[in-house]
């Protein structure tokens, strides 16, 4: 399968192996435009600690394109891995948090969308004035870390998040806090994933088997009175016919 994903420390892939697996397209101008976008993407993985937003950019072009299929990858997934050498989670958390960026800053998420320009046949990709529109960081003094960000992505995917939480939150994000370990943190512990709740059908079922075995343990145990394991045993079967009744009302 080739080379291991690693951490996002190690974003080194090189040209070398980006040409190496590449796969000549149709025309040559959809060639000259996957090209490009290939190595774009390349380039905005090695920057990726200061510029996680262009990545995220990219990564959405290759995706929505599955510019990786003329690349000869069975997969998006595989193509980040074996590549650009991220995991699949973080290449999930990128794609997610650029979309939330859309969603709540639209005007500073779409400085990395100029970086590419289809031309009019909609095939090739131009790279354009790189000094002008070469990140958000160029029009913001501030910027959030993708790991803030990525955790209210998160939280507005399961509704724990919205407009109203973005913008009662919105000045410490690109302010003097951004780039703070302490928020991130902070974000992290408030919009927690919620544990799965324990539903009542489960929970007597557990309790219906530790009664079983109770009452069977009393009934091999000479030393316990008669009564005990007689209450014990009746204890196990009103637990054991609760559960039943409670599967029956479910399902």
């Amino acid at each position: 399968m080739g080379a291991h994903a690693h951490d996002l420390d190690d974003l080194d892939a090189s040209p070398e192996s980006a040409s190496s697996s590449s796969h000549s397209p149709s025309s040559s101008a959809a060639s000259l435009g996957q090209a490009r976008l290939r190595a774009e993407a390349l380039a905005a993985a090695r920057r990726f600690k200061n510029t996680w937003v262009e990545f995220g950019a990219v990564l959405i072009q290759v995706r929505d394109r599955a510019a990786w299929r003329d690349w000869g990858f069975e997969s998006f997934e595989a193509y980040c891995a074996k590549e650009l050498h991220i995991r699949q989670k973080t290449a999930l958390k990128l794609t997610a948090s650029y979309g939330f960026l859309m969603r709540h800053e639209p005007a500073i998420a779409g400085v990395p969308q100029r970086l590419l320009r289809e031309d009019a046949d909609g095939d090739e990709l131009d790279r354009v004035d790189e000094q002008s529109d070469r990140m958000p960081c160029a029009t913001a003094s501030r910027f959030p870390t993708f790991e803030a960000i990525s955790v209210l992505a998160g939280a507005e995917s399961r509704g724990q998040f919205g407009q109203e939480d973005y913008a009662a939150l919105r000045e410490r994000l690109w302010g003097d806090e951004a780039s703070s370990p302490k928020l991130t943190r902070e974000l992290t512990e408030r919009f927690a994933e919620p544990k799965p709740a324990q539903t009542i059908d489960l929970a007597l079922r557990k309790f219906a088997m530790s009664a079983r075995r109770l009452a069977q343990a009393l009934r091999e145990n000479e030393r316990i009175p008669e009564q005990t394991r007689a209450r014990a045993e009746l204890l196990a079967q009103e637990l054991n016919d609760i559960s039943e009744q409670v599967d029956s009302a479910e399902h």
